[in-house]
């Protein structure tokens, strides 16, 4: 009996463990991967990459920017982790937001602004605390 307790118990913590390291698991960045070109030529070499993010399409004040030293391009290929420098936790609301790159030294920035789309994480959290299952029905 004793050591059926005590194996009950080790699977138990071992779930907990399990379930812990799941739920703080979740990226609070997202990966951005890009072609750079020059004309029609790919990029080769290490640029400077400002990122910014912004309320609307057009105009207006960045609600969080960071810039990324030092990025390799190959080929004209890319990807950059953003959050990593500046955390941008508040600035995703149930509002739009649009991204804005900019390679540092040219007069302009890359243009038109990407509309942000919904995370695969972020797409399940909007069901959290709700009793609604997402894309799916809850049989019991």
């Amino acid at each position: 009996m004793m050591k059926n307790n005590v194996t009950l118990l080790a699977a138990v913590l071992f779930c907990l463990i399990l379930s812990t390291t799941a739920a703080v698991s979740v990226p609070l960045t997202l990966t951005h991967q890009g072609r750079l070109m020059n004309g029609a030529t790919p990029a080769n070499g290490f640029f400077d990459i400002e990122y910014d993010i912004y309320p609307a399409a057009t105009g207006g004040t960045p609600l969080w920017s960071e810039t990324h030293t030092g990025v390799k391009v190959t080929d004209g290929f890319f990807d950059v982790e953003l959050g990593t420098i500046n955390s941008f936790f508040d600035v995703f609301t149930d509002e739009d937001t649009w991204l804005e790159i900019k390679i540092v030294g040219e007069d302009t920035p890359i243009s038109p602004r990407t509309r942000m789309g919904a995370s695969p994480y972020s797409v399940i959290s909007q069901g959290v605390g709700s009793s609604r299952p997402i894309g799916g029905s809850l049989d019991t």
